[in-house]
């Protein structure tokens, strides 16, 4: 049976709202700081709302209690009538600790228990006082505004979870709600009005009425005792006003600290056990484990040995991954969400990446590398107003089939996001069971569905792509082999799709022989593969590190998670961006092979930029040039002279290219 929990039960209101969930079959935890006198059927418990700890108890006996939430209602409050010039500070502070900590609080307690049921809803009674000036309101007024705009910008934030968010505020409306009071509690008509709803970034999805003061027959509690619909945000997020009040250093969505949703399951951590410790990265995991945590998430880094950072949580829910039907089409057919400021420069610009391709294609030609992939980046100045858990919400929305990742890297004084919708599988383990998915070799879409399908059928056939995709299968093989027992890896890749983009890509599966081995372990001897970095390994890393005149990071780095069991899922830290205080940086790799050609590569990586670009409602940079301009650039030169070695003047090691044939195009879904 569906649960709900509801503070503030023991006033008139309150009461009025349990007796209604009630009466339509939920099951439902009246909570307030004295125990409430309520309706027959309905667990009453006692907790403060300004007691965070107390009340996160009271939530979570409700969960044990009645099962699933599906449901918590913000009612608790208090009413304060004085002048604005005779209002203390106290008095104001205490207002707003009440009435808006009081809706922050409980939304922080029920998060996790609604994520873990699949979503939910959550629901505030709150005011309009502020909308409405009246002598002696202003205190009261200004902590039920606060109030308002929290529960605005936790919708905003939770709909990326699968959890909707409404507001039910005083209109001047008669409605079924406000009568039920009155019946319940005999108190007059003037002594509240209850009913107006709000605009809310959560559009309820039995179909509320959007008047002012409208309700559906029968006075529902917008929102309450029903799963939430996933299918109708737009890439913001945005239903109705108030979506760009939301401060631009907010949490993630649904103020989690990380996000990682796979392609079986999701896994939302929140808070932090402890911070994260240094070394090794397996030692960090087993001490997390050691210490009792369940499952550690994080960003390995491109270098795991420098730039790991692992999120041990104070608590993890985790979920089914819903994925609704939904295919990859060609992202041009999409609605493209509103432009909200995002001005992306080049760095390095694409004349001065198209030399270092050539600089990469001369080693190339001389033998000492096979493959390199070379990434760029752009940059871009993150406006006040635009909220982080938004532009992570719009990734996730507008790439339904990736895998979707979000990881709070930073600190307070240093706020850093690194967030992404990757489509490539490193490695999944479930028991003994283990599996890679590895791209290589690509070609962009496009919004014209005969060139599109042209485009397809080329990728399956090229002799370039096909090469590129052999080096990676081989290396994931040769890596995955001595940990299993058998190992199945198909003699022909698939064409897979993404919304802007055709890859090669190969389903690996194979069985472990040692049942220890971890996911995490897996992940770190698989990575670098040739896909994000290139053969000789070690070379073509030096000859990243070379080139590339941004460090890499978290980028082209696994993200994911393992738990104590050893099982888990990492996927590859690509179609990522990265926010540092106020700036967002996105990051786009290419394969370099003997044959490529500087101005494709250029075009590769646009089009991979167009993923990030796309849903963030940002702009895209001309990053198109003539091959003559392309070759006519040259390569930055280090800022210490004789600091740089041109790579193809490095001392590499030779490896045989493996042997290509051509395959017959066959459509796969990820």
């Amino acid at each position: 049976m569906s649960a709900v929990v509801v503070t503030g039960a023991a006033g008139g209101i309150g009461r009025a709202v349990v007796a209604d969930l009630a009466a339509r079959g939920l099951s439902v935890a009246a909570i307030d700081r004295a125990r409430p006198e309520i309706v027959e059927g309905v667990i009453p418990l006692v907790a403060d709302v300004t007691d965070e700890a107390a009340l996160g108890e009271a939530v979570a006996e409700a969960r044990d209690r009645l099962g699933p939430l599906v449901g918590a209602v913000s009612v608790a409050g208090v009413f304060h009538v004085a002048s604005a010039l005779e209002t203390s500070i106290d008095d104001l502070l205490d207002l707003v600790r009440v009435n808006a900590g009081g809706v922050l609080a409980l939304a922080r307690a029920a998060m996790p228990h609604l994520v873990e049921a699949g979503g939910g809803s959550f629901v505030a009674v709150t005011s309009n006082a502020a909308a409405i000036p009246r002598a002696g309101m202003a205190a009261y007024g200004a902590s039920k505004a606060a109030a308002n705009a929290l529960v605005r910008t936790l919708g905003l934030e939770a709909s990326a979870l699968g959890i909707r968010c409404n507001i039910v505020a005083p209109g001047s409306t008669d409605t079924a709600m406000q009568r039920d009071f009155h019946a319940i509690t005999g108190a007059g008509r003037d002594s509240v009005v209850a009913g107006r709803r709000r605009g809310v970034p959560a559009r309820h999805p039995a179909g509320a009425d959007r008047r002012p003061g409208g309700h559906r027959p029968g006075g529902r509690i917008p929102g309450v005792g029903r799963r939430p619909a996933r299918d109708d945000a737009d890439a913001h997020g945005r239903r109705g006003s108030g979506a760009r009040s939301m401060s631009a250093l907010a949490p993630l969505p649904g103020g989690a600290s990380a996000i990682y949703r796979g392609s079986k399951r999701t896994v939302v951590a929140f808070g932090r056990r402890r911070a994260d410790a240094t070394g090794p990265v397996l030692q960090r995991i087993a001490a997390a484990h050691d210490d009792g945590v369940p499952l550690v998430l994080g960003s390995l880094g491109f270098d795991p040995s420098r730039d790991a950072h692992l999120i041990v949580p104070a608590r993890v829910a985790t979920t089914d991954t819903l994925r609704e039907g939904v295919q990859a089409r060609t992202a041009v057919a999409a609605t493209a969400p509103r432009d909200v400021g995002l001005r992306f420069v080049p760095e390095p610009e694409a004349h001065v990446f198209g030399a270092l391709v050539d600089e990469a294609l001369d080693a190339l030609r001389a033998g000492r590398l096979e493959k390199v992939v070379l990434a760029r980046t752009l940059v871009a100045d993150l406006p006040p107003d635009v909220p982080r858990a938004a532009l992570v919400q719009a990734l996730f929305d507008a790439n339904p089939t990736a895998f979707g990742f979000a990881f709070d890297l930073g600190t307070t004084a240093e706020p850093c996001v690194f967030f992404g919708a990757s489509p490539e599988l490193l490695i999944r383990r479930v028991g003994t069971a283990v599996r890679s998915v590895p791209l290589a070799g690509s070609l962009p879409r496009s919004a014209d569905p005969e060139v599109d399908r042209a485009r397809a059928a080329a990728l399956a056939t090229s002799t370039k792509d096909l090469g590129e995709h052999r080096f990676v299968v081989d290396a994931i093989a040769a890596a995955l082999g001595p940990f299993c027992r058998s190992l199945r890896v198909p003699d022909r890749p698939d064409v897979v799709a993404t919304p802007t983009m055709w890859h090669l890509g190969t389903t690996i599966e194979g069985v472990l022989d040692d049942p220890t081995v971890t996911s995490a372990e897996l992940a770190l001897a698989l990575h670098p593969t040739p896909a994000v970095g290139g053969v000789p390994t070690a070379d073509a890393v030096a000859a990243i590190e070379a080139l590339e005149p941004v460090p890499r990071g978290p980028f082209a780095g696994p993200v994911g998670w393992t738990d104590a069991a050893g099982d888990g899922e990492w996927a590859l830290g690509i179609r990522s961006a990265e926010i540092a205080g106020r700036t967002i940086r996105l990051f786009a790799g290419a394969g370099i092979v003997a044959d490529s050609e500087p101005e494709r590569e250029i075009e590769e990586t646009g089009a991979k930029f167009r993923t990030l670009l796309r849903a963030l409602g940002a702009a895209e940079p001309v990053a198109q040039m003539s091959v003559s301009a392309v070759r006519g650039a040259s390569a930055p030169a280090s800022s210490e002279p004789g600091a740089r070695t041109p790579v193809s003047q490095m001392s590499m090691s030779k490896s045989s290219a493996p042997s290509v044939e051509p395959v017959a195009f066959r459509s796969a879904a990820k």
